[in-house]
């Protein structure tokens, strides 16, 4: 049963509940610094995938890094999410690779401002803007809020 009369209803088949709002995609991640913004470099691999559950982003990424030419200074982040992240939404998610960043990279990351995927460095007092790209992978997962 569709749980459709006369096209009034759900399509789920059970009335009086709302469709989701669902959606895949793609996107392309930027390896940035904070002063200078995207590096520059040879990025032979940066795909992204989503998916959108109603206020809810999952996304993958994978970045290879051949050759580094330059980079600004301060905090090193991955820009270029599908969706501006919510002020009260922020999300985290896990690390898979990591061999692009001079300093180890603990299995976190997080959203932070302006949609700005931020990487936690390994160590207590380190803060993100310790990180310095080069050459190698990276690859991580996270879900936050729009």
């Amino acid at each position: 049963m569709s749980g459709l009369i006369n096209s009034v209803g759900s399509r789920s088949g059970v009335l009086g509940t709302t469709e989701l709002d669902y959606e895949e995609g793609t996107w392309t991640p930027g390896p940035s610094c904070y002063t200078g913004g995207l590096i520059d470099a040879t990025v032979t691999t940066h795909v992204g995938n989503y998916t959108k559950i109603g206020n809810m982003v999952t996304v993958n990424c994978n970045i290879n890094i051949s050759e580094l030419g330059g980079q600004g200074s301060s905090y090193t982040y991955v820009s270029g999410l599908p969706f501006e992240t919510s002020a009260t939404r922020n999300g985290t998610g896990a690390v898979g690779s990591n061999t692009c960043f001079t300093t180890t990279v603990i299995p976190t990351c997080f959203v932070g401002t302006s949609s700005r995927v931020y990487f936690l460095p390994n160590t207590n007092t380190a803060t993100t803007a310790s990180l310095v790209w080069c050459n190698g992978d990276l690859s991580f997962s996270l879900t936050y809020g729009i």
